[in-house]
């Protein structure tokens, strides 16, 4: 869980959440794409491996036609400092 998940007021949603219809909660799709990244960081699979998974397995980012290694570090890095 995120840090304030159902209390975000403001700013984007972050990836694997969603808003719904006022309350921000885990969109069940997101949070494979961000279980398997994950994983993969965990077997030592590069960034830019990361990304092409995901792009070639039907996981697209929110804001952008395809993931870059920097995206999947930040999704990666937030899941790894949240606070529950």
């Amino acid at each position: 869980m995120v840090e304030g998940v159902g209390q975000l007021k403001e700013g984007p949603i972050p990836y694997g959440y969603e808003r719904v219809p006022v309350q921000v909660v885990p969109n069940k799709r997101e949070q494979k794409a961000i279980a398997k990244m994950l994983k993969m960081h965990e077997q030592n699979y590069s960034l830019g491996q990361i990304a092409r998974w995901l792009d070639t397995n039907g996981y697209p980012p929110r804001r952008t036609e395809k993931w870059t290694p920097q995206s999947v570090r930040k999704v990666i890095e937030r899941e790894l400092n949240r606070v529950d």
